[in-house]
């Protein structure tokens, strides 16, 4: 009775624990770990609370390397898995349409969004049991709730808090140095985009009357336009706004482009408005975008 009861203590805590972690997973989800990486978090943030619950060493070290192998798919595995299924999934599109095989799209999209958010968890989950176990034959089994020295359950040794700091440092920096590296590699796409855009006006007849500026860039979720929507991997937005001056009449604009970051940020839709002033200019996800041929040139910030 009592393990039952142990049972759905645990299943209680856990779910609260998951639910409490789901802001920072929305986070990771709009970062550089990406949408295949909201799902690891709750998990991640489960075993950790275990590790440090657990009353015996035995089950400490089994956590612990549950934590390690979640963590591990956190930083890497994750966008590993999300970028290979994307291309597999572009992959399958060009067999269809070459008519090599018949699938329909609502087959291959719903099964490459479910494998991108159920993968990386269900992965993790397995390889963190299998190494727990394997962990487990590194230190002895002590099946009292006090060990030999007479620690109390759910003490740690310093050699455990020193390892556990260790591990939590390892993971701090791998999480900074990807995110800066993230940001930088944004920030660099954007200021080439709108060094392209700003070259563009040429003709004379619409000219920048002040420096734009540029929104967006790659981002995994879009909640602007009140719900949420996925972006694929490769896929930039941007926003640029700039008052004008053009036929001697002084007006704000907004351009908004959807490019192929996979090749240098070709645009393939674009839409345009302008207003007397900047606050009537339309919000996201408006002006509505039209599909184009991709291009890479632009004349007066139009894609040509």
């Amino acid at each position: 009775m009592k393990s039952i009861y142990r049972v759905f203590r645990h299943a209680a805590l856990a779910v609260v624990v998951g639910l409490a972690s789901l802001l920072i997973a929305l986070l990771s989800a709009d970062s550089v770990f990406g949408i295949a990486s909201s799902l690891v978090v709750p998990v991640f943030f489960v075993a950790v609370v275990f590790t440090i619950i657990a009353r015996t060493s035995g089950l400490r070290i089994w956590w612990f390397a549950f934590a390690c192998v979640t963590a591990v798919w956190l930083l890497f595995l994750s966008q590993l898995l999300e970028t290979g299924v994307h291309h597999t999934a572009l992959y399958l599109q060009r067999l269809t349409h070459s008519g090599t095989i018949s699938l329909s799209q609502r087959i291959i999209e719903p099964t490459a969004l479910a494998m991108i958010f159920l993968g990386p968890p269900l992965g993790a989950v397995a390889t963190g049991i299998g190494l727990g176990r394997l962990s487990q034959f590194w230190v002895p089994r002590d099946g009292d709730a006090c060990n030999e020295q007479g620690r109390q359950r759910w003490s740690f040794s310093v050699r455990e808090m020193l390892i556990a700091i260790a591990a939590v440092c390892a993971l701090l920096a791998g999480v900074s140095v990807r995110t800066r590296a993230h940001q930088a590699a944004e920030n660099h796409i954007k200021n080439a985009f709108l060094k392209r855009f700003e070259a563009s006006f040429t003709t004379g007849y619409v000219r920048l009357r002040s420096q734009p500026t540029i929104i967006g860039g790659h981002r995994n979720l879009v909640p602007e336009s009140g719900y949420r929507t996925f972006m694929a991997p490769g896929q930039n937005e941007y926003r640029v706004i700039a008052p004008i001056s053009k036929n001697n009449t002084e007006l704000w604009c907004v351009w908004a482009y959807t490019c192929n970051g996979d090749y240098d940020d070709w645009v393939y839709k674009f839409a345009y408005a302008e207003a007397p002033t900047r606050e009537p200019l339309p919000k996201y996800p408006f002006p509505v975008q039209a599909y184009l041929n991709g291009t890479g040139q632009m004349v007066d910030g139009v894609p040509k």
